[in-house]
């Protein structure tokens, strides 16, 4: 095996099942991103696809000496989200799904720069968009903005594309908790960050372009059963109260989502 240097960034994983034409956008968006010695470790998670894109996944593969890839049977995008963990040997982590992409080539760097400016910090994220492919049409815009104890209080979390977390900390917590269907990140994202302390850094800068139809956004009733699983994962974790009116707060939030991409 060849020598991993702790000190260097490694923060992606992309986790893709018969994605074919997604994973090939999102691994040619950190091709811009990354030229000459990388200091980011690629792990690609593939659910055992059937249509061609392990072939997609091998090129990339083959190209980066600081690539790992598997491709076998999982039980959901959560259990292969935490196989990536397992293989990770860097001092960061982020996720990226098959489908998104980086928005401009050069977000990597400005991810490097902020964390080598802010070591003591947990955390870095940023702001998302929402798009259709092929055409590119924006549909959503999440301004994420920096974090606070009342937009905790409403349900809000920080964005998951991208959100760049220390290992540690994520082992700490044992990771994404697979009971959850659906709402395992915002989960997780509870668990690193609650109690607020305020140690994680916003980027007031567009990171991520997402593919729209996830599996917490696809309709109606994945949003309501993402809201439902939201509740538990304030329940769950023995608080002495939890804010029952995330229920209706957290879609509003995305409801303001559209009048910034509007306005």
């Amino acid at each position: 095996p060849k020598p991993q240097n702790p000190k260097h960034l490694k923060i992606y994983f992309n986790i893709n099942f018969n994605n074919k034409a997604g994973l090939k956008r999102t691994l040619n968006s950190f091709r811009e991103n990354v030229k000459g010695k990388s200091k980011v470790e690629f792990i690609i998670i593939d659910g055992a696809s059937s249509d061609g894109s392990v072939d997609i996944a091998n090129i990339f593969f083959k190209e980066r000496s600081n690539c790992k890839l598997t491709s076998e049977i999982d039980t959901g995008i959560y259990n292969a989200m935490n196989k990536g963990i397992a293989q990770s040997s860097g001092k960061y982590l982020a996720f990226l799904n098959s489908g998104d992409s980086l928005a401009s080539h050069n977000i990597i760097e400005d991810i490097l720069v902020k964390l080598r400016e802010n070591p003591e910090k947990i955390g870095f994220f940023g702001d998302v968009v929402f798009k259709t492919f092929p055409t590119n049409r924006v549909v959503r815009y999440w301004k994420a903005g920096e974090m606070s104890l009342p937009k905790i209080l409403c349900g809000w979390m920080p964005p998951h594309p991208m959100c760049v977390i220390k290992r540690s900390k994520i082992q700490a917590v044992g990771g994404f908790d697979e009971n959850f269907k659906i709402s395992a990140d915002y989960d997780l994202m509870l668990r690193v960050f609650w109690p607020l302390k305020f140690d994680v850094i916003y980027l007031d800068k567009l990171l991520v372009c997402m593919e729209v139809g996830g599996v917490s956004n696809g309709s109606f009733k994945q949003i309501l059963a993402a809201n439902l699983e939201v509740i538990k994962a304030w329940k769950k974790r023995g608080r002495h109260f939890f804010p029952f009116w995330i229920f209706l707060t957290k879609p509003l939030m995305k409801v303001r989502q559209l009048f910034t991409l509007n306005n």
